[in-house]
């Protein structure tokens, strides 16, 4: 490298001159303590990528860059100014020693920030431990900064309460603080990766469809027809999952469906460790969690307990339950038992207040499944959108949106439509039905609306099945209603016929309640208790071919 050094790289390189503390490190809250941090194990990190050959200088390097460090992470000005030098040659292709180290510097002009001749080409190599130690070393480093990056966010709090000449906005304050401390929380991560990395994620996937253990990369609803219109939700995509409808239609009653398939039913493969002889392990459930700004928890709770055990709430209600009623919900009431599911009821709930709690539960409590109800009772702490409710609707979506991208996890929203769709009768839901924001559709990784159909095709067989199975017994008839897949970022859209049983408010998909009960032929590798079902073909051995 020459003294023709783009200004670019110029200007990238000035972090702060002089050695000790780094520019702009927050003072001590008692007396004239220093900042957190460990100058030795900056020294110690820098020095063991310059202890190795040049191949594994640039493999830590590499361990380095998907960590995604930064200059500013060194509390010493002369680390920062080293580590600067480091990936900006590393990133040119460059192979890292410390003669290229130093001539790199001397070139920009930062050989004296960077303590001088003798200490990049000599000491701090003699300071290094191993290239293997390089991973470990920056995990103490980046945890001594996010400590220096936390003292500055409670100075921060400090300035904006006492600075309030008057009324300090508590809520104002919180937000600015959750953003802060998001920012820390979120430093570091995994975010930019070559194509090669992705690539042998994607092969994985492959290797699992040849071994014949393939499954379905998102989380499954329970619903046949739907998992298989949207291939589950989740997984490395679809996080954004909007369920629209009407009041009344069964929107929190199938939300709570999903939910208790999710904690209870959902089956998932995982990798096992070489301790473990390296076999995939085999799972059932994953933690749910709930924010319900229109129900109490109370409420919820007694609506899964009734629809995990399809009993009838209102027998219950009025005192007329039946004795046969008893076990189905003690065994509901065990399985529940077991679930991880936790539930927020607060009513009035900002959209930075919900972003905190769902990054401590699922820091704490591994949540695999988010569900809001509903999304037009959240609101925004800032002042600025008393008066536009279409754009605090919008900023929120685009928050929901961005959490489910950063935690990896679905998050289930439920929405109003609005009255217009009641205007039009017998025609099916549009993504512009969706109540007060428009940003919501586009946003939205999937949005589905439940809406009663018209008068469809199989409504004579759906009159037979429901004589046939209930007679004149009503109250135990299941209404249709369909769930329209409107959009779909990754996979078709399309109507999934769903069976509504409002007693329990518990739903079934269409087409698999008709074959369990025998209305329907079963489909070839797929059981009904009463169903007619293919017969099994004999196996090669049978037949005697080899």
């Amino acid at each position: 490298m020459n003294a023709s050094t783009s200004e670019t790289t110029r200007q990238g390189a000035r972090v702060g001159r002089g050695n000790g503390r780094a520019a702009g490190a927050p003072g001590g809250a008692a007396g004239d303590r220093l900042p957190p941090h460990a100058e030795e194990a900056e020294a110690a990190l820098l020095g063991s990528i310059l202890a190795g050959t040049p191949e594994q200088a640039a493999e830590a390097l590499n361990l380095c860059e998907e960590r995604q460090w930064q200059a500013e992470w060194f509390y010493d000005l002369r680390h920062q100014v080293i580590a600067w030098a480091m990936m900006d040659a590393h990133r040119r292709g460059v192979a890292v020693s410390g003669v290229v180290l130093y001539q790199w510097l001397a070139d920009s002009g930062r050989l004296a920030d960077a303590g001088g001749a003798e200490y990049v080409m000599t000491k701090l190599e003699e300071l290094g431990v191993a290239p293997s130690a390089v991973v470990s070393l920056l995990d103490v480093v980046q945890d001594k900064w996010r400590q220096r990056q936390l003292l500055k966010v409670g100075a921060q709090i400090s300035r904006s309460i006492y600075a309030a000449e008057e009324r300090v906005d508590t809520q104002a304050v919180l937000a600015e603080a959750h953003a802060a401390l998001s920012a820390v929380e979120e430093s570091g991560g995994r975010r930019d990766r070559g194509i090669k990395a992705l690539l042998a994620a994607v092969t994985l996937e492959l290797e699992d469809y040849h071994r014949g253990q393939a499954q379905v990369r998102g989380l499954t609803t329970g619903l046949r027809y739907l998992d298989k219109l949207l291939c589950g939700i989740g997984g490395k995509d679809n996080n954004f999952v909007v369920l629209a409808g009407r009041p009344g239609t069964g929107k929190t009653a199938l939300a709570l469906d999903v939910a208790l398939h999710a904690a209870l039913d959902y089956e998932w493969w995982e990798e096992a460790g070489e301790e473990e002889g390296g076999k995939r392990k085999k799972h059932r459930g994953v933690p749910v969690g709930i924010f319900s700004l229109e129900m109490t928890a109370e409420a919820l709770v007694k609506r899964m307990l009734f629809a995990r055990a399809k009993a009838d709430a209102q027998r219950w209600r009025t005192g007329m339950a039946y004795a046969e009623d008893f076990p189905p919900l003690i065994r509901a009431t065990e399985e529940l038992g077991k679930a991880a599911i936790w539930i927020d009821d607060q009513g009035r709930l900002t959209i930075d207040e919900l972003k905190a709690r769902a990054r401590r539960w699922h820091r704490q409590q591994g949540i695999g499944l988010f569900v809001v109800d509903y999304v037009q009772l959240l609101t925004t702490a800032s002042r600025r959108f008393r008066e536009d409710r279409v754009q605090e609707l919008a900023e929120i979506s685009g928050e929901l949106q961005k959490l489910g991208k950063e935690l990896g996890v679905p998050i289930l929203v439920l929405a109003q439509m609005n009255r217009d769709f009641e205007k039009e009768p017998n025609r099916r839901p549009r993504l512009s039905d969706l109540k007060d924001c428009g940003a919501i559709e586009q946003d939205a990784d999937i949005v589905a609306f439940l809406y009663e159909p018209r008068k469809a095709d199989e409504e004579e067989e759906y009159v037979h099945a429901m004589d046939a199975t209930f007679g004149q017994d009503w109250s135990r008839r299941p209404s249709r209603i369909n769930l329209l897949v409107a959009k779909n970022r990754n996979g078709p859209t399309g109507d999934c016929k769903l069976l509504f049983q409002k007693s329990c408010t518990h739903f079934y998909d269409y087409g698999q309640w008709l074959e369990e009960h025998g209305f329907r032929k079963v489909a070839k590798g797929e059981k009904g208790p009463r169903a007619e079902q293919e017969p099994d073909l004999p196996s090669n051995e049978e037949l005697g071919i080899e």
